[in-house]
């Protein structure tokens, strides 16, 4: 039995909010504000500015989203919009491919069973 998956699942939510934050930027270039709403109604947690900025700023340290503008706001963080790196595609390609593996077992779930 193979279990090295789970280190790469492990890797994927080291950062707990990372993940979330990848999944917004798939779409193209997001200002911080959209990140935090888009998060923030969607999920039951809530996700503070202070670790929304923290967040982004190791993603940026890891190569894995960036600023486009790289001007600081007066509040000292990063001003968008924020867009992913080339080097961010292979671990978002995981994360919606475990994405589209649950809502399969989701649907799965929810089908009448058949005799």
């Amino acid at each position: 039995m193979d279990l090295t998956f789970i280190e790469e699942i492990e890797e994927l939510f080291k950062h707990r909010w990372a993940p979330y934050i990848l999944l917004c930027l798939v779409g193209g270039p997001q200002r911080y504000t959209a990140i935090s709403q888009t998060i923030n109604r969607q999920i039951t947690d809530h996700l503070s500015e202070s670790v929304l900025s923290r967040t982004l700023e190791q993603l940026e340290t890891a190569g894995l989203a960036r600023s486009i503008s790289g001007a600081r706001s007066g509040r000292g963080r990063r001003r968008g919009p924020w867009v992913l790196t080339p080097a961010a595609q292979p671990i978002v390609a995981k994360l919606q491919r475990l994405q589209r593996a649950l809502a399969d077992d989701a649907e799965r779930r929810a089908e009448p069973e058949q005799h």
